[in-house]
């Protein structure tokens, strides 16, 4: 399945992310968790993306996502403070940019500092916004993974069925890297393209590699 995975973002489409590019939230405390944001990002390469890319066979949308640098095996100690993980999330949208799935796949370190993997996506848009666990009707944990620590990628399996795509479908997408620390809910963000936090708008046609991206659709 790896060597499919790779065979699909090989044949699919690319797009380069620059280097040094994080942002941050500037110290503002998350309203579901109480939690604080970092006021400036982590500067980590391996928290910072390098490229993504996406391709299909015909079962499962790929995504891969690779770092300017190798995850490590172990949590990172950054002063008093240590990485607990790095959560990536592909939002599929419509033309609008209203949110139709977030494919996510993730990697984290337990308290015994062995690292794990998560992915899981979530469709069918409620229309609700708040709170954020309302905001789709299904959750669904069959979705693969591989790559994280030890490597510097990580490559994500979603069904394409249930998520209502096919090849030659237009859709819309962008994506986000959310890294999480003891101290912060979000110790690091890197948005491909974009402004801040709003990253770039992308317009692909399923299964070729014609996309266009758009950094301005939300300034």
């Amino acid at each position: 399945m790896l060597r499919k995975a790779e065979s699909a973002v090989s044949s699919g489409i690319t797009i380069e992310d620059k280097q040094n590019d994080l942002v941050s939230l500037k110290g503002k405390v998350e309203e579901e968790t109480g939690q604080l944001n970092n006021p400036q990002s982590y500067i980590s390469l391996y928290l910072d993306v390098k490229a993504i890319s996406i391709g299909i066979d015909d079962k499962y949308l790929y995504y891969k996502i690779k770092y300017w640098g190798q995850i490590p095996i172990k949590a990172e100690k950054i002063g008093d403070d240590e990485i607990q993980g790095n959560m990536m999330k592909l939002h599929i949208t419509d033309a609008q940019g209203k949110e139709q799935a977030i494919l996510v796949a993730n990697y984290s370190y337990s308290l015994f500092n062995l690292s794990g993997f998560e992915t899981y996506y979530f469709y069918g848009p409620t229309g609700i916004e708040e709170p954020e666990d309302k905001r789709f009707a299904h959750q669904d944990k069959d979705s693969k993974m591989f790559g994280g620590p030890g490597t510097d990628y990580l490559i994500g399996a979603f069904q394409m069925e249930k998520l209502g795509l096919k090849q030659g479908q237009t859709i819309y997408m962008n994506f986000l890297g959310e890294a999480k620390s003891k101290q912060f809910h979000h110790a690091s963000i890197d948005a491909l393209g974009g402004h801040g936090k709003m990253a770039a708008f992308i317009t692909w046609v399923i299964g070729s590699n014609q996309y266009q991206i758009d950094d301005n659709y939300l300034k």
